[in-house]
C-alpha cells in the first residue's frame, strides 16, 4: 500500500475546504442577485393615457415577473389629492407583489361640483362620466400591456374617491368586480342609493369619528346597500377592543355580502397601523370575486323579511293601525304589525305580520326620503308571497301601491287575494303574487302595503323587486356564420335581453359566464350561437 504524504493530505482538505467556500459565495451571490431581480418591479412610476382628446396621468406599480391574468386594483385619492399621495397613504405595493396583482392609483382632475380650481377629485355626480371613460382606459391599457384578467378589475378609494367608488358601482357594476370604499359614501346631491345593473361585493370602512364626511349617515347607506343586495339585514358583528367593530351582512337571494368596519378614534383618514390595515382588508376582501361569479342581475331590492329579527318594525318601514304609528326600530314589540316567526313546517322561517283595525292598515316603506325604493328607467317585476293569518282573513285583499315620492302622478296599484290561512301555527301554501310595471324615468319610490278595514290579518314574506326584460331584440334569425374577434358586437341572453353593447367579440367573449348566447354583428347582419 501506498502511504500518503501528510503535507500532501492537508493540502487537499484545505483545497476542499477552499472549494466548498468558493461554492458557499457563488450560491450566496447568486441568491442576492436573484432576490435583488425579483424585487425589481417590472414598472413602478408615472404612465399617460389619452382619454378622449385629454392627457391623464397615473401611478402605476407592476409587480416583478408579473404573470399574465393577473388582477387589477385601482386606487382613487381624496379631494385636493393626486394619485401619489394616494399611493403612500394605501401602500398598495407590498400586498401587491405578494398577491400577485397590479395596481394604478388615478389622477383626479379640478372639479366644479368641488369649485375647480385646485379642488381634484372625481366627477361623483355623473356629470360627464370622463372618470368611467378613463378608468375604462386604463384597463384597456394595463391588459393591452400586461394582459390583466378583466373579470378581476376592483376598485378602491378615500373620501372622494370612495364616493367615486359607490358611484362606479351604479354606472359600471359590469365593469369592476367588487369594491371597498374608506371614509366615502354618496352625498345627497351625489344620490345615497345603489341602482346599478346587478348586486355588487362592497366593503365600506369609516372612522367613528369623522366629521367630515359624518359617520352618522353611514347606516343609511349602509341599510340601502343590503336591501339592494338583498343580504341578510342581521348582521354578524365581531369586535376588536379599540380597534374595529365589523358587521359583515351576509350574501342571500342570490347576491353579495357587505361588510362595514367601524373604526374606533379614527376620523376622516386612511391609516395603516399595527392592528388595522384598510388595504390589507379590502384586498382580502375583492380578491374572493370575479365578474363571473353567479348572482340574480334581476335583484333590485329585498327586504329580506324572512331574516330579520322577530317583534321588530325593520328600519326605514313605518305601520299604521287606526291612525296609531310606529316607526322602524330595533325594538321589539309583543303585539301589533310586526316580524313574526312561523312555526316548524311553514314555507318561510319568518314574515311580516300585517293588521288593520276599524279603518284601514298599512305597512310603508320610503316615508323616511333618505329611505326609498329608487328605481331607473325599465321593467320591473314587484313579487311577494302572502296568507292569511286568520281564516277571517282569506280572501281579504292586500293592495300594493308604488308612489313616486317627486311626482306623485306617477304611481301604480296592485291587489292580491290570498286562499289560505295559517294552520296550528304553520305557514304553508302561500299565494304567489307578481306584478309588472314600467318606469319611464329615475324615480325615489315609496312602498305601501294596505288592508281593509275589519280587523284583517295577512303575512307577507319573500317581498322583493325585479328588474324584468319585455323579451324584444332586433335579433330575428340566428345564422351560424363566422364572427371575427375584432368585429363589434352585440350579445344577448337566449330571451333576447341585451347584455354587451358594440364591445370587440374577444373582449366580449372574456366577459361573459358560462352558457348560450345570441351573438349580432354590429358591422355584418351576421347573427349566431354562442357557447362558452
Amino acid at each position: 500500500m501506498m502511504w500518503l504524504n501528510p503535507l500532501f493530505i492537508k493540502y487537499k482538505m484545505e483545497y476542499a475546504k477552499s472549494f466548498q467556500l468558493k461554492v458557499i459565495l457563488v450560491l450566496v451571490m447568486y441568491v442576492s442577485i436573484f432576490s435583488v431581480t425579483a424585487a425589481n418591479p417590472v414598472f413602478d412610476g408615472t404612465m399617460t393615457i389619452n382619454v378622449t382628446g385629454s392627457t391623464r396621468t397615473m401611478v402605476v406599480h407592476v409587480p416583478a415577473n408579473i404573470e399574465i391574468n393577473s388582477p387589477l386594483m385601482i386606487s382613487l385619492h381624496g379631494r385636493w389629492g393626486n394619485g401619489a399621495g394616494q399611493q403612500q397613504s394605501a401602500q398598495f405595493e407590498t400586498i401587491a407583489d405578494t398577491a400577485r396583482f397590479i395596481v394604478v392609483y388615478p389622477d383626479g382632475l379640478p372639479q366644479a361640483i368641488l369649485g375647480g380650481g385646485g379642488n381634484t377629485g372625481w366627477d361623483v355626480s355623473g356629470a360627464t362620466d370622463d372618470d368611467i371613460t378613463f378608468f375604462k382606459a386604463i384597463i384597456n391599457t394595463m391588459y393591452d400591456k400586461y394582459k390583466i384578467n378583466k373579470s378581476r378589475v376592483y376598485l378602491s378609494g378615500f373620501s372622494i374617491g370612495g364616493m367615486e367608488c359607490y358611484h362606479v358601482a351604479n354606472v359600471a357594476a359590469n365593469t369592476f368586480a367588487a369594491f371597498g370604499s374608506v371614509s366615502g359614501y354618496p352625498l345627497n346631491e351625489y344620490h345615497r342609493y345603489y341602482t346599478g345593473s346587478r348586486p355588487v361585493p362592497f366593503m365600506h370602512i369609516h372612522g367613528k369619528e369623522d366629521g367630515f364626511v359624518k359617520v352618522d349617515s353611514v347606516p343609511i347607506v349602509v341599510d340601502n346597500m343590503v336591501m339592494r343586495n338583498g343580504c341578510n339585514p342581521v348582521p354578524v358583528v365581531t369586535t376588536k377592543s379599540g380597534v374595529y367593530t365589523k358587521s359583515v351582512y351576509q350574501a342571500a337571494n342570490n347576491g353579495f355580502q357587505y361588510i362595514y368596519y367601524a373604526l374606533d378614534g379614527k376620523g376622516h383618514e386612511y391609516t395603516i397601523t399595527n392592528t388595522f390595515n384598510p388595504s390589507d382588508e379590502i384586498w382580502n376582501f375583492v380578491k374572493q370575486y370575479t365578474l363571473n361569479d353567479a348572482c340574480d342581475t334581476t335583484l333590485k331590492w329585498n327586504p329580506n323579511f324572512q331574516m330579520q329579527k322577530e317583534g321588530i318594525v325593520p328600519v326605514g318601514w313605518t305601520t299604521v293601525v287606526d291612525s296609531k304609528s310606529v316607526s322602524g326600530s330595533q325594538t321589539i314589540v309583543s303585539s301589533g304589525p310586526r316580524i313574526i316567526t312561523l312555526g316548524d313546517g311553514s314555507d318561510y322561517q319568518r314574515g311580516f305580520l300585517l293588521q288593520s283595525g276599524s279603518t284601514t292598515g298599512y305597512l310603508a316603506y320610503g316615508l323616511d326620503k333618505q329611505r326609498t325604493l329608487q328605481l331607473q328607467p325599465g321593467h320591473y317585476k314587484i313579487k311577494c308571497n302572502v296568507i292569511a293569518s286568520t281564516a277571517s282573513s282569506v280572501g281579504k285583499t292586500l293592495t300594493m301601491q308604488l308612489i313616486n315620492r317627486n311626482n306623485s302622478s306617477d304611481a301604480c296599484s296592485f291587489t292580491v287575494q290570498p286562499v289560505n290561512s295559517i294552520q296550528n301555527n304553520v305557514a304553508k301554501n302561500f299565494t304567489q303574487a307578481s306584478f309588472d310595471l314600467t318606469t319611464t324615468s329615475y324615480g325615489e319610490y315609496q312602498l305601501r302595503l294596505i288592508l281593509p278595514a275589519g280587523n284583517v290579518e295577512l303575512v307577507v314574506t319573500n317581498l322583493g323587486v325585479y328588474s324584468s326584460s319585455d323579451n324584444t331584440t332586433e335579433v330575428e334569425t340566428i345564422h351560424n356564420t363566422p364572427i371575427s374577434s375584432d368585429e363589434l358586437v352585440n350579445i344577448y341572453t337566449m330571451d333576447g335581453s341585451l347584455i354587451s353593447s358594440k364591445k370587440k367579440m374577444s373582449d366580449s367573449f372574456y366577459e361573459l359566464k358560462k352558457g348560450v348566447y345570441i351573438v349580432s354583428s354590429c358591422e355584418r347582419k351576421n347573427v349566431t350561437k354562442l357557447l362558452k
